[in-house]
């Protein structure tokens, strides 16, 4: 599979998580700015309250790790996909999260037991 093919699954990777990001905050968002997401890498041991933080999105409202399987559903019921909806100030390393920003182009394909985790981020 060429770097194309790549792109297009961890854009599609991204928009699960902008998506997960507008579920899981409590007031589905808010301000005069669209929020943001931004990847939290595991091997940075930093939680999200702190990646938030050094940006002009420094409010936390959320932590997520998403995994979605690969191929297409044959059944109603059949698990596509999970997640995790953690604190913005948990312990960096514990838990599902994944290496994106250090890891490989490829490693969206490694399914099935790659979780990545992302910062759901807002302007005050």
């Amino acid at each position: 599979m060429d770097s194309p093919n790549y792109d297009l699954a961890w854009q599609a990777l991204h928009m699960a998580a902008a998506a997960a990001c507008r579920g899981s905050t409590p007031s589905g968002g808010t301000g005069h700015y669209a929020n943001r997401v931004m990847v939290r890498d595991n091997a940075d041991q930093k939680n999200c309250s702190y990646i938030c933080g050094q940006t002009s999105f420094s409010i936390c409202d959320a932590e997520l790790s998403i995994h979605g399987r690969p191929g297409k559903a044959t059944k109603n019921g059949q698990v596509v996909g999970m997640f995790y909806n953690y604190g913005c100030n948990r312990v960096p390393n514990r838990g599902n999260g994944g290496r994106e920003a250090s890891g490989a182009d490829g490693d969206i394909m490694t399914a099935p037991n790659t979780y990545f985790s992302y910062c759901c981020c807002r302007k005050a």
